[in-house]
């Protein structure tokens, strides 16, 4: 039986990050659903025994060098339950994962992301995601982020605005959208633009949890019920 991606992996090598998500969304997206459905219920459960709570928060960070993450999880977890008022012994508010990168040369590594990245997002798994800002930019343009005048108070969302912290992103026009009734490439659509991202360079609370915050971002994951909440995490890391 042949295996997924069998032949891929040297085009898959030879391609930048925005090439391969494309070329492996583009070519396996609907072979990723029946696996996505396995991933789906098992990343369920998976969170529901580590976090021992249900109403935790998700929050994936992916290529954010940190020497200690388990202690910087720890750090943060605490500090939130401090933010919302929450006895040191409560069950913590946060669940991190680390697991995926959306950058470097591994192949192997870069399918199994997109794959598991894209599973946990279709099942509303994930409210926040912590990475670069090139990686917000490129699963921006496939409509992963909120539009942040939306789920930002409009107070918060100018001050941001007002000191450089925000960054747009172009949805891509789907192939309907690019093509006119002949078929031929349209002049005029050039995909919807929004505030997809919040600049995380020199943080001050995720470098004193020992991350490198040079080049990262923020965004709020589409398809997530817990925004309140994830807002107020997005509040206290940017001591607002």
């Amino acid at each position: 039986m042949a295996k997924p991606f069998e032949g891929d992996k040297e085009k898959l090598a030879k391609m930048n990050t925005k090439q391969r998500f494309d070329y492996i969304w583009g070519y396996y997206k609907f072979g990723f659903i029946g696996v996505a459905i396995g991933i789906i219920i098992i990343f369920s459960l998976i969170q529901t025994v580590r976090a021992n709570n249900p109403d935790a928060i998700s929050i994936f960070i992916a290529d954010m060098y940190n020497e200690d993450s388990e202690s910087a999880h720890t750090w943060l977890n605490d500090a939130f339950k401090k933010r919302l008022s929450f006895d040191e012994a409560a069950k913590d508010p946060i669940v991190f994962d680390n697991t995926i990168s959306l950058t470097g040369d591994d192949s192997t590594m870069a399918m199994a992301s997109v794959q598991k990245l894209m599973a946990v997002v279709m099942s509303g798994n994930m409210e926040l995601m912590i990475t670069s800002v090139d990686s917000i930019t490129l699963y921006g343009e496939q409509g992963m982020f909120m539009n942040l005048e939306e789920v930002l108070p409009e107070d918060l969302f100018n001050e941001l605005k007002d000191e450089g912290l925000l960054f747009t992103v172009t949805l891509l026009p789907s192939e309907d959208e690019t093509m006119s009734e002949d078929k031929t490439p349209s002049e005029n659509n050039t995909g919807e633009t929004y505030y997809g991202g919040i600049r995380l360079d020199g943080n001050a609370m995720l470098e004193s949890a020992g991350y490198h915050t040079e080049g990262s971002a923020i965004g709020f994951v589409s398809n997530s019920s817990k925004q309140e909440v994830a807002l107020e995490f997005v509040k206290m890391i940017l001591e607002k």
